[in-house]
């Protein structure tokens, strides 16, 4: 338990540095700036739930097989990513998994010539839609929501 403290006290140090840095003059005193990274800590945790990982599935779900992958042989993105855009929010956090627009654009070059020999790269992300709940990479969030970038 005290390292874990220690780990706190460490985080909160650093994130009020942080937070001088960007804020200058402008910056919360120390005092307020707690109050305010507690809540904050707090909202997260209440939203947030539990960690989601694949060794465990959440009590209230029932098990649904594999996660949807794109097919290689017909490569289609979810047509409801495009609807209410204002409710998609990038989220950090839980594990790491393919981004779902970098594994379309592989499966689309793919499908056009399986033998060439560039394919674009799939990359391993820990950033996620909360709507959606699939991963996005930083590049593709916008993109597969039909934002402009």
């Amino acid at each position: 338990m005290p390292v874990m403290f220690h780990c706190l006290n460490v985080m909160q140090s650093n994130a009020y540095v942080a937070h001088r840095g960007i804020c200058g003059v402008n910056a919360l005193p120390h005092k307020k700036f707690l109050l305010k990274w507690v809540r904050s800590l707090m909202e997260r945790a209440k939203t947030r739930g539990r960690w989601r990982t694949r060794s465990r599935a959440s009590p209230n779900t029932t098990p649904q097989g594999k996660r949807g992958r794109v097919s290689l042989k017909l490569p289609v993105l979810d047509p409801k990513r495009l609807l209410d855009s204002e409710m998609h929010k990038e989220t950090v956090g839980g594990p790491q998994r393919h981004c779902v627009y970098c594994s379309y654009l592989f499966a689309v070059e793919k499908r056009k010539d399986p033998y060439a020999g560039e394919f674009p790269s799939i990359r391993r992300v820990t950033r996620y839609c909360t709507e959606c709940d699939i991963s996005l990479c930083r590049l593709h969030f916008n993109v597969y929501h039909g934002r402009t970038p």
